[in-house]
């Protein structure tokens, strides 16, 4: 069996590392594969760094064990499927500036399946939403569930964590896509939500685990939440 490519655990790792995202150096790179795999010099040239923060960047990677890594994921119940491997979902590979790879947190294989065969349907709305509003939400959810879709959403409070609900409730798949690490409990009030979706769904991050929320995260997750539409053909 051949072994995962490494760059896109490293870059993540590199990224949490350094605490920021690494999108535009790897088109300035040529692509994430020599973003990785180039000098230090021309890395830090990529990345724009200082003195400092370029021996952060060079440890960082110097440092770095895959091996040893995906086993302290693993014993963590976090898994990783980078874009080159056979599991990562084709259509995010065609999407602008598409994920590294994604960390995962639930019941990954089944999950996956579902949302390659489709349907996909992602609901997301509004953190401040009335009630009638998530009990809508809920009840769209459900329904949607019920006729074998996939419930995509963002695990914020409202309409996604109704969205959520609505799909537990009906036996449904959902897949929560986070703008922080699949081990953080954000927001805090969703935690046990968090939970059920672990042991029935999935949690999906392009985040290191530990990352905690940022405000230009969130957009950035949006558009895996967008892609997640044709991942069957559906638009």
């Amino acid at each position: 069996m051949t072994a995962p490519a490494e760059w896109p655990l490293g870059l993540a790792h590199l990224a949490a590392q350094l605490d920021r995202d690494l999108q535009r150096a790897a088109r300035s790179a040529g692509g994430p594969a020599a973003l990785w795999r180039c000098s230090h010099a021309a890395l830090v040239g990529h990345l724009g760094l200082d003195s400092a923060r370029g021996r952060e960047a060079r440890a960082a990677r110097a440092g770095f064990d895959p091996p040893a890594v995906r086993r302290l994921l693993a014993e963590a119940g976090i898994g990783h499927v980078g874009r080159p491997e056979p599991g990562f979902l084709a259509p995010l590979a065609a999407i602008y500036d598409p994920p590294f790879g994604l960390f995962l947190r639930g019941r990954a294989a089944p999950a996956l399946a579902r949302l390659g065969a489709g349907p996909v349907v992602a609901l997301v709305g509004s953190r401040r939403a009335t009630a009638p509003g998530r009990a809508m939400a809920r009840a769209l959810a459900a329904g949607l569930a019920e006729r074998g879709a996939v419930v995509v959403s963002g695990l914020a409070q409202g309409i996604d964590a109704a969205a959520h609900e609505g799909a537990l409730a009906a036996d449904g798949t959902t897949v929560a896509v986070l703008g922080c690490g699949v081990d953080v409990s954000y927001p805090r009030a969703n935690r046990l939500l968090a939970a059920r979706i672990v042991a029935d769904g999935l949690l999906v991050s392009e985040y290191w685990p530990g990352t905690r929320p940022a405000p230009w995260r969130f957009p950035a997750r949006e558009r895996l939440m967008r892609a997640s539409m044709r991942l069957a053909g559906k638009t």
